[in-house]
């Protein structure tokens, strides 16, 4: 979203609003962006009064209107954009989408016929229109529009590329997914769209479509460290660990001053009980990268199974001291006090850890629903 308010402050430039009106704009971005509605609903109205034309001040305050809960005033807003630009099919197709007049698929598709004759160019304007539903939280529809999009021109392959991107940046795993599929169809040298496909099968764990696809970018593009880590957290999940550990050892040769790969083989050992080679591995990884706390996390879990609670607890309190956040530490952290005999710093470590988990799931939620 902040690329897109910025592009309207260029556009507004480009237009020669009034220096005013200008500070009002710059303004009803930075609430915008802030999150406050309220105050950017008020910044564009300031805007559209002193340029009632203005048809990015018109569509963005429809969309603040809209994540500020008033939907009916959201409608309502985009009205003014349809009567003065009805060559905007953004406009018209959101009116349409919202309004009480939105008719079955064909009545759809005819009135983009009538703006648009040529199929590349509906497809460009139906999947622009489901980019703008992400935004506005209707990720529902979001998703049907992109199959509908798909139909329109299922060969167009750097269209669906921009919708998976868009749709993988909003957390829509399996529309993304889609896209992405396409494209390699009809691209199959596409090897950045492989590699986006191979973390999409990655969220949605599909493991070894996930390992082919990532084998694939690797075949039209040499090695790439993060593409050999991510394809072997795919081996790892499959409990391939010896595949997992080669396609590691590979990325530590390729990047040797990257704490990742020893981080990635210490995990993998300590998962296969080899606990004297994932501690070297993991005591590798946070020498390469003193800043990282997921190294030490996990040696505070060797530890603890190790029985050697005062390392654990020195090596977990040092991952938090690097993030206070991190929320797996204070798990690990609660059993070593528990284990240790402090239990009231167990208490406290396993309810600080609750309220970090608690707070994770709210941001998660919070993202999947733009």
């Amino acid at each position: 979203m902040a690329a897109s308010l910025i592009s309207i402050l260029a556009l507004a430039l480009a237009l020669a609003l009034t220096s005013e009106a200008r500070r009002e704009l710059m303004r009803a971005i930075e609430s915008h962006l802030a999150g406050d509605f309220t105050a950017a609903e008020a910044g564009y109205r300031a805007v559209l009064e002193q340029q009632p034309d203005f048809v990015p001040a018109q569509t963005y305050m429809a969309q603040a209107l809209w994540l500020d809960g008033k939907r009916d005033e959201a409608r309502r807003a985009l009205a003014p954009v349809t009567e003065h630009h009805p060559e905007l099919l953004l406009a018209r197709w959101l009116r349409w989408r919202f309004g009480d007049d939105l008719g079955d698929d064909e009545v759809l598709l005819r009135r983009l016929e009538s703006v648009y004759p040529f199929e590349r160019q509906r497809f460009i304007a139906t999947g622009t229109a489901c980019l703008i539903l992400l935004s506005i939280g209707e990720r529902e529809l979001a998703t049907e529009d992109f199959r509908r999009a798909s139909l329109l021109d299922p060969d167009d392959a750097q269209a669906h590329q921009k919708l998976g991107l868009a749709f993988a940046k909003a957390r829509l795993t399996l529309p993304a997914a889609g896209a992405f599929e396409r494209v390699v169809a009809v691209e199959p040298k596409d090897r950045g769209s492989w590699k986006r496909l191979g973390s999409s099968y990655l969220v949605l764990q599909r493991w070894q479509s996930s390992i082919d696809a990532f084998k694939k970018a690797i075949e039209l593009g040499g090695d790439d460290v993060g593409v050999l880590l991510a394809q072997g957290y795919a081996f790892e999940r499959l409990a391939n660990f010896d595949e997992a550990q080669e396609l590691y050892r590979l990325s530590s040769r390729l990047a040797p001053s990257a704490y990742q790969p020893q981080f990635r083989m210490g995990r993998a050992f300590l998962a296969q009980h080899e606990l004297g080679r994932a501690e070297k591995a993991l005591k590798k990884a946070s020498e390469l990268d003193p800043s990282a706390p997921q190294p030490l996390t996990f040696l505070g879990e060797l530890y603890l199974k190790k029985n050697d609670y005062e390392k654990a607890i020195a090596s977990l309190e040092r991952a938090i001291a690097l993030d206070a956040d991190h929320f797996q530490a204070y798990y690990h952290l609660a059993q070593a006090y528990r284990r240790a005999g402090r239990t009231g710093d167990a208490r406290t470590a396993i309810e600080t850890y609750e309220t970090l988990k608690q707070s994770e799931r709210g941001r998660s939620r919070n993202q999947n629903q733009r």
